[in-house]
């Protein structure tokens, strides 16, 4: 085809610069903290799993602005690529899925471990074998999501019938939406009827072991048999809150969006602004994944106010300071 780029207007254009350019000063800002300014109740272990996960958004914001920069133009379900490899649409949405599902590894990663870190001070946990139930059944159903990506393949490289299809439902169609890097999910297909059950359910289980994994961590720390000390519990909960509340971040921008498209496959949404922000909530919802992390918890707050060189009382509520002076680790201060 002569033409297969599609123009987008200027606000979107500069919209998608602005976020992208807030992205990167959000994940340099949580790089920094914890490779320079780590709280030192965070153990070596833990920080690990807190670089992996903001890596794995970094990864996916690179292939989602870069090199796939995908645009849905509704009310027409198609998958239009613009980026540095548009030519190989299919493969940008294979290391699309692959990288969630190591976002979503990550972050069940973390969860667990700070489950386990006060699992070892109470005497008996209940229900606390469930979350790691449902992770093994989260990498079983990712494993299957990996290799259904392989079995839709040559549905999404050779698309010219369905095209020819969709477009006897929609109207004629735009010149470059006949090019290899527009594609649509084939919902006549058994293989892409498999592939989206298994993502669904992938997702299902994350947030299920998840859940669990919060519930349990939580009763942890309200059980009267807890042995250790108040203001270790108090460091605990507001670190179970900040990854609730990231976990919930991740839920909701990637969620939302994926059940919109999946469902403007069947029902008429003819909002293309739509479109643009579901798009923008999966390519940015790692950095604001990481900004939710960095505002919730008091631990890195202050290690940004360090980095910064910002003083411990340009805070306007003292009571959620944390001591800097207060010897121990995250996992082992107990006294």
């Amino acid at each position: 085809m002569s033409n297969c780029r599609s123009e987008d207007p200027f606000v979107i254009i500069i919209s998608h610069y602005i976020s992208s350019g807030l992205a990167i000063i959000i994940y340099g800002v949580a790089f920094s903290v914890l490779f320079f300014k780590c709280p030192k109740y965070f153990n070596s272990q833990y920080r690990n799993y807190l670089i992996a996960h903001i890596l794995s958004g970094v990864l996916l914001e690179i292939q989602m602005s870069v090199f796939w920069r995908p645009k849905v133009v509704l009310p027409v379900p198609i998958l239009c690529a613009n980026g540095l490899l548009s030519e190989y649409s299919a493969a940008n949405f294979q290391a699309f899925v692959y990288l969630l599902i190591f976002m979503g590894v990550s972050a069940l990663s973390i969860l667990i471990y700070r489950m386990k870190a006060v699992i070892l001070y109470v005497e008996y946990a209940r229900f606390h074998k469930l979350p790691i139930y449902f992770r093994r059944l989260f990498y079983l159903f990712s494993f299957l999501c990996i290799v259904s990506t392989f079995l839709i393949n040559p549905g999404l490289n050779k698309q010219l019938e369905y095209k020819l299809k969709m477009e006897q439902r929609f109207g004629t169609f735009p010149e470059y939406f006949w090019c290899q890097n527009c594609i649509f999910m084939v919902f006549d297909s058994i293989l892409f009827i498999l592939f989206f059950v298994s993502a669904y359910i992938t997702i299902t289980t994350a947030f299920l072991s998840a859940g669990f994994t919060a519930f349990v961590t939580y009763r942890i720390l309200n059980s009267k048999s807890l042995r250790l000390s108040q203001k270790t519990v108090k460091i605990q909960k507001n670190v179970l809150t900040s990854l609730i509340a990231a976990f919930l971040v991740h839920v909701v921008l990637i969620f939302l969006p994926l059940l919109t498209y999946f469902s403007s496959n069947f029902i008429n949404i003819d909002y293309p602004n739509v479109a643009f922000v579901c798009v923008i909530m999966v390519q940015e919802h790692g950095s604001s994944s990481a900004l939710t992390l960095l505002i919730t918890s008091k631990l890195l707050r202050n290690s940004v106010r360090q980095l910064f060189y910002i003083p411990m009382n340009f805070t306007l509520w003292s009571k959620d300071r944390i001591s800097q002076n207060t010897p121990g680790n995250l996992d082992s201060v107990n006294r």
